[in-house]
Parts: structure tokens; sequence; C-alpha cells
């Protein structure tokens, strides 16, 4: 006698430095066979991470499991970068990596690890989280992502909890605020040697997000202030001259 099952979905994610490649199998157990219902190969380089959820979740609406969740974590990107001293720092002895996440969702995850002598090291008092200016005249994270037209967006993070973003039509022409919908959130951990500071923004519905969405270029960079009140700047790279983190020659190809 057979019995009718219950169908199983299965999502399959290839994912190559060119694209995207998507099977989605359904498959059917009845009286102990199995046949291949939906084979669905997508070209991906034309569609967006989100569009791939989108689409796959509206057209198996019947699927008994759903693919959201799958989809979320198997397309998650995460980078890792190493910062670069600038020539002229004082002596600090300290380094500066960073993991960038971001998944199917509007949402970037950083994680900022400072190693070495944190005892010189001046971290600003923590508040309550909120928008705040000038957090770059004490220790702050930051990050930039620059789109083809030249407009770009600059992150600020404090381990202070505090945080701001700003637009830019040009290489520092046209500065505006940028508020986000969803005020990011900011959790820090140290110990003698390790700093930690992760932050979780999500964008979505933002003014930024066409520029993130469409950018080619980033740059992660650090800014540390010391005891002494002197200066020690990171980043991805670095220009001839004073530290400046919106230079063209800071950014790197986003690779996805």
């Amino acid at each position: 006698m057979s019995r009718n099952r219950t169908p199983k979905s299965h999502c399959l994610w290839v994912r190559s430095s060119e694209s995207f490649l998507v099977i989605a199998i359904t498959l059917l157990q009845i009286g102990g066979s199995r046949r291949v219902r939906n084979v669905l190969p997508l070209g991906a380089r034309s569609h967006s991470r989100a569009s791939f959820a989108s689409l796959l979740t509206s057209r198996w609406s019947t699927f008994s499991v759903s693919l959201f969740p799958l989809l979320k974590e198997s397309m998650q990107v995460k980078q890792k970068y190493t910062l670069q001293p600038h020539p002229n720092n004082p002596e600090c002895e300290l380094t500066v990596g960073v993991t960038l996440t971001r998944d199917v969702s509007s949402v970037l995850e950083y994680s900022y690890t400072l190693m070495g002598d944190l005892n010189r090291v001046d971290f600003p008092v923590a508040r309550e989280g909120r928008h705040a200016d000038r957090l770059w005249t004490r220790t702050c994270f930051e990050c930039f992502f620059l789109s083809p037209d030249g407009q770009y967006v600059e992150f600020n993070f404090s381990p202070s909890s505090e945080w701001a973003v700003y637009e830019f039509a040009g290489y520092r022409e046209g500065m505006q605020q940028s508020m986000l919908p969803i005020a990011p959130t900011i959790l820090c951990r140290q110990t003698q040697v390790i700093f930690e500071l992760n932050a979780s923004v999500d964008f979505s519905g933002s003014a930024a997000a066409r520029v993130i969405e469409s950018a080619s270029l980033l740059n992660l960079a650090t800014v540390i202030r010391l005891k002494d009140d002197r200066y020690c700047y990171f980043s991805l790279g670095f220009g001839d001259g004073e530290p400046d983190f919106h230079r063209r020659e800071s950014f790197v190809v986003i690779n996805d």
C-alpha cells in the first residue's frame, strides 16, 4: 500500500567568483519512489541576491519547508581584511583586522579587531547608542562605499556606541548626514591585548541604500587616538601625503 508523504524541499546554492547558480529541487516520495519535480537554473550576475530569494520563495510558496532561512545563510558573503598603518604613524604596536559580512537582506555586519598595547589607546567613554558627529576626533572605526558615479557613503562607529552615516556627492563634496530608519547595534569586548567592536547595520529604507547597493569600491579604516593625544591611522591603502580615507587610492574593489 502506497503512502502519500509531504514533499521534501531541497535547495542547493553553488557560488563562484563570476555567478551564482541556483538549483531548486523538490523530491516527491510516493510509495518509496523518488522523482524530480522542479529543477531551475538561474544565471545571476544580472540579479541581486535579494531578487533570488524573492523569486524562489514566491514561486514555490507551497514548499513545506521555507527556503528563506536556507537562502539567507547560503548567500552570506564574508570578507576578511588586514588594515595597513600609515607610514607616518607614531610607533604604537597595534594591528587592525576587519571582517565584513553581508547577506541576502540589507544588513552589514562589521567586526573590527584591534590588537596590541591597548594601554596606550584613548577609548571614548561608553554612552547610549545614538547619532553623533566628529566621532573621528577620538578612537573610531570607519567604512566607505564608493559607487561608479563618484558618490560615496561613510560609516563611523565609536567604542562609545555612538555612530554616524554621511553621504558625499564627490570627493569631500556635498556632505550630508544620512539617517538610518533602524539605529545600528554596536557591541564591544576588551581583554588586555584585544579590543573588538561589532556593528550591525540595516540600511534598508535609507537614502544611502542606493549608493551602497551600486558600490564597486570599498575602504575600511580606523582612527586610533593615543593617550598622549597623538593619532595612528589604518586603512586598506593610502596615497601620498597625509592620511585621507576619502581618496581613491585608499579603496579596493569589492569582491562579491
